[in-house]
């Protein structure tokens, strides 16, 4: 928001309000510029006028958390959790055993708290994230980009997406909030594990 003065009249006849915003929503952009005579307002249109600049020109919507709240962004959406108390999601490695194990306690190295999530289903955190680049990248370009961002990733797992490694447990949910908050990726998940539910 700039106020720009221009020859002749008096001071509120020369000031005027250049006004830019912008607005996008699902990677569609709007861009309204407008142009306001403050001389023609009365003071509480110009009010208004100037929140409407403050609050439609934040920039490209995004899911937006609470502060200190459980989740995690998909896509532009935030997906509320819900921690299960006194209930862990083992991932011991066991001979003849894949997934993890359901069982009381509390979190250790190798298991995570279980959540329930906006549907009902209970989630756990086996470790990793999985991210999504904004372009398909080749290993080098890729590599830079995660040493930017601080990760090691452990596998590529398609032509723009890849595994990141992380703890298990609440360090990949954390790490996957932050990725995602970084504006480097395209999407950036935690690697979930989820109950099977039958059909």
């Amino acid at each position: 928001m700039v106020a720009k003065y221009q020859a002749g009249g008096s001071a509120r006849e020369r000031m005027s309000l250049d006004a830019g915003l912008q607005s996008r929503t699902s990677g569609m952009g709007t861009c309204i510029s407008t142009r306001l005579n403050v001389a023609t307002l009365s003071p509480s249109r110009l009010m208004i006028a100037v929140l409407a600049v403050l609050l439609l020109g934040v920039g490209p919507l995004q899911a937006q958390p609470q502060p200190g709240a459980l989740g995690w962004s998909e896509g532009a959406r935030w997906q509320s959790l819900t921690l299960v108390p006194g209930q862990v999601a083992d991932f011991t490695p066991r001979v003849g055993q894949r997934g993890a194990t359901l069982r009381s306690g509390t979190p250790d190295t190798l298991s995570s708290p279980v959540f329930r999530d906006e549907a009902g289903r209970l989630r756990a955190l086996p470790g990793g994230v999985i991210v999504i680049l904004k372009s398909a990248l080749n290993e080098a370009q890729a590599q830079a980009l995660f040493r930017q961002a601080g990760i090691q990733a452990t596998r590529r797992i398609g032509e723009a997406t890849w595994l990141i490694e992380s703890a298990v447990g609440m360090p990949s949910l954390e790490l996957a909030n932050r990725l995602q908050a970084s504006g480097l990726f395209d999407s950036a998940q935690p690697n979930w594990w989820m109950e099977r539910r039958l059909r």
